[in-house]
């Protein structure tokens, strides 16, 4: 997971982990696949004022709320942000 405008990495996950990440990531990237857009413009992490968390396509529009998911799919979330603010 990288830092859309500076390219700072802030997580990596080995294979066979970070199931949600990757999964949430597979499918903003099947709707851009389908409307035959590429992957210039990154994804928006959004923290709402409640603390939950969505991770949206400007592109597509899509969003994907990740509180939905539960607690511990937003604090993983929540992580990656906080790298992010370093």
């Amino acid at each position: 997971v990288e830092d859309g405008e500076t390219g700072h990495e802030l997580a990596r996950y080995a294979p066979g982990s970070g199931g949600f990440v990757r999964a949430t990531a597979r499918a903003l990237i099947h709707g851009r696949n389908v409307r035959g857009i590429g992957p210039a413009v990154p994804f928006d992490l959004v923290e709402y004022d409640s603390g939950s968390m969505a991770l949206r396509d400007s592109e597509t529009g899509q969003t994907v709320e990740l509180a939905s998911f539960g607690d511990a799919t937003n604090a993983v979330y929540v992580q990656i942000l906080k790298e992010g603010r370093k």
